[in-house]
């Protein structure tokens, strides 16, 4: 066995237990701080990188253009992961803390304002909530209307076709069903800014938002929209840092034994994982005997994560600079220019980098990415797997501090607004890093949340009397 295998092996696993020990050190364990979270991915991509390097026979690559032995390639690939966690941890526990006192008043100033569009009555959020929902269904209905020919309900999702066809000209209407998850996070934070936990039939709204986004094909949709409301009621609940005083959940949560607490987001993640490695397959239309036999335990402990994130990553490594020049950063535009419908500007660039290799490369994937390392090493090469990983630390740094409890007024906490926009923000990159797509799911996120945004600010400011003279007294 290779000892420098075992070596990259074991260093990967020590930098992914870092935080966790500084954590634990600091008798601070919050799963969602961002770079635990991150970690728990990066983790997972360890696994597979053990899998690879240490348990499997050496493969065979999809790519042709790939020079290096299985072996090789794979050591490559996780020295780039390891080098780019590495960075990320010293973005985070060194720089991040050193420019936040350089600019720590102005990052209060801006989070304060944030805050502020949280003092607004629940009963605001949680009608703009239920439009929200409305929306995102009417968009769903039309999608069914244009896409769908047959009756059957799971034909994306079971279909062979790839999305990016099935949903040609239907871009715009996809965006907006996001707008039910976003309307069921809003419609939350009212229930919490009335200072109470949601009921169960509250929370049985959950229900089709997980189901409409399998409907359109995407289990990644629908893991993130449970991921969304885990985190915002882990801090209305388990980890409290918004005030919240009555309701069943937080009954039943104060009567938990303090080690039963911590272990409820653990044994969410262990009846997740299997569960979206049997959606993977079921996918392929088997039956569910056919994926009990077939799930095995590198899949579950990866919730599904493979090794064609490397494998690619490897295939773009191969062909640049000679086919695919490096863009200097200007590929992150491309999630800006995504939003432009095709009919409007047939020729716009792709706008993710398993897009760019497939269309250079061919294949049958339809693009899948090569992971935050690929988008890295596109932009600015071998240095910028070193600096795109120091400057994601910082800005994980600087997203948690949305929830510290420095400058804030009401007993030191923050509004559930701001839990929410957090939610928002670290399921959209905290998990995939940096990456071109990670960005424009969350551009997309931000621009439908743009109407809810004017309309708090709006009664905030007064231009809506009724319910501006409502926030006035209650503040009195």
């Amino acid at each position: 066995m290779d000892v420098f295998a075992i070596l990259l092996v074991v260093l990967l696993a020590g930098l992914v237990a870092v935080p966790w020990a500084i954590a634990i050190r600091d008798r601070e364990i919050d799963y969602f701080e961002p770079i635990i979270f991150h970690s728990i991915f990066v983790g997972m991509l360890g696994l597979v990188l053990a899998d690879d390097l240490l348990l499997k026979p050496d493969q065979t690559y999809r790519w042709d253009v790939i020079p290096w032995s299985w072996h090789m390639g794979t050591m490559i690939a996780g020295t780039a992961l390891t080098v780019t966690f590495a960075s990320t941890l010293v973005g985070y526990y060194v720089v991040g803390p050193r420019v936040m006192a350089w600019v720590s008043e102005r990052v209060l100033g801006v989070r304060a304002a944030i805050n502020n569009l949280g003092h607004v009555p629940g009963e605001l959020f949680r009608a703009i909530g239920i439009v929200y929902m409305l929306v995102g269904l009417v968009a769903f209905g039309l999608i069914v209307l244009v896409v769908f020919p047959t009756n059957n309900p799971l034909f994306v999702y079971t279909g062979i076709t790839p999305r990016s066809q099935l949903f040609a000209g239907a871009g715009p209407l996809r965006i907006w069903t996001r707008a039910i998850p976003l309307g069921y996070l809003l419609y939350l934070c009212g229930v919490l800014t009335d200072q109470r936990t949601p009921s169960v039939v509250e929370l049985g709204g959950l229900v089709p938002v997980v189901i409409v986004p399998v409907l359109l094909g995407s289990r990644g949709g629908a893991l993130t929209s449970i991921v969304l409301v885990t985190i915002v009621l882990y801090y209305a609940t388990l980890r409290p840092r918004v005030d919240v005083r009555s309701g069943r959940i937080i009954d039943l949560v104060e009567r938990l034994p303090p080690m039963v607490r911590a272990l409820i987001i653990p044994a969410m993640g262990v009846l997740l994982a299997p569960t979206v490695v049997a959606l993977r397959w079921l996918r392929d239309d088997e039956s569910l005997p056919v994926v009990l036999q077939r799930i095995d335990l590198i899949p579950v402990l990866t919730a599904g994560v493979h090794d064609d994130q490397f494998e690619n990553f490897l295939a773009l490594l191969s062909i640049m600079p000679e086919e695919i020049g490096f863009y200097y950063g200007t590929f992150y535009f491309r999630a800006v220019t995504n939003f432009v419908p095709s009919a409007i500007w047939p020729g716009k660039p792709i706008s993710t980098t398993g897009g760019v290799l497939y269309r250079t490369l061919g294949g049958e994937t339809g693009g899948r990415p090569p992971g935050a390392i690929g988008d890295y090493f596109i932009n600015f090469g071998p240095p910028g797997l070193l600096l795109m990983g120091l400057l994601f630390g910082v800005f994980l740094y600087f997203l948690y501090q949305l929830l510290q409890p420095r400058g804030y007024a009401r007993r030191r906490r923050p509004t559930p607004f701001v839990v929410v926009l957090f939610a928002v923000i670290l399921t959209a990159l905290g998990s995939l890093g940096l990456t071109a797509n990670a960005l424009y799911g969350l551009l997309a996120d931000l621009i439908i949340l743009v109407p809810a945004f004017v309309l708090v600010t709006a009664v905030r400011t007064g231009f809506v009397p009724r319910v501006s003279a409502r926030v006035r007294s209650r503040k009195h």
